[in-house]
């Protein structure tokens, strides 16, 4: 969510190219940038790790996917330039993003709340759970199934992170059966008033995930 957020705004600053290989490039260095940002070491790829992510044979000459074919100088050279371009993007997006990368995603606010997603008093409206674990995991994947909307539907990005993750939560619950699915608890800690988080949480039931999601339950099961 962070290396989308990333990605918008560059493309608001910079035209990508027609190569759909340039494209997918930019996308890679966001997603390596995003992982930077979060600073958890273990999770940030390195550069070489993305020369097996995507082709870019039309930018440097060889496909380093398939080092095996070439010389190792023609590798040598090649990933020099693959370093370069890669430095070069990376500049360019902390350029648009003013080189500030702490900018907070509905995931952060999500995860901040998550404790009080569902609790005990909500297993009476939810049939097709007996625990409050099967509880949480299903309102998490319901979580999940909505967090993915946002992130191919720009019209989300008009209202603030805080409030899309306020009606992610609340549009969970509604889906999920649960009767009092706002409620004094979480207009406290969610600092949000229901007339604020219901134009949100009807965009999310217009884009049909509800039904969506409910098809994908029952083919599993």
């Amino acid at each position: 969510h962070l290396a989308v957020c990333f990605f918008d705004i560059y493309i608001n600053e910079y035209e990508l190219s027609d190569s759909s290989e340039h494209q997918k490039f930019v996308s890679l260095v966001t997603l390596l940038l995003a992982a930077k940002s979060e600073d958890v070491d273990d999770k940030i790829p390195s550069i070489k790790d993305l020369l097996f992510a995507v082709d870019l044979s039309d930018e440097l000459g060889i496909d380093l996917r398939f080092q095996s074919n070439y010389t190792e100088e023609e590798v040598r050279k090649s990933f020099d330039s693959y370093a370069s371009l890669y430095c070069k993007i990376e500049f360019l997006i902390f350029e648009a993003i003013h080189f500030n990368t702490i900018r907070p995603t509905p995931v952060n606010f999500i995860q901040a709340f998550q404790n009080i997603l569902v609790t005990p008093d909500d297993l009476k409206d939810v049939a097709i759970v007996e625990t409050m674990s099967d509880l949480k995991y299903l309102a998490n994947e319901f979580v999940k199934q909505l967090l993915d909307t946002l992130l191919y539907n720009i019209e989300f990005n008009l209202f603030l992170p805080s409030k899309v993750a306020a009606a992610i939560m609340v549009t969970a619950r509604k889906m999920m059966g649960i009767k009092d699915f706002w409620n004094k608890q979480l207009e406290f800690h969610l600092r949000s008033t229901y007339s604020e988080i219901f134009p949100i949480g009807s965009t999310f039931i217009a884009k049909k995930t509800a039904e969506a999601f409910l098809v994908d339950i029952a083919i599993d099961e």
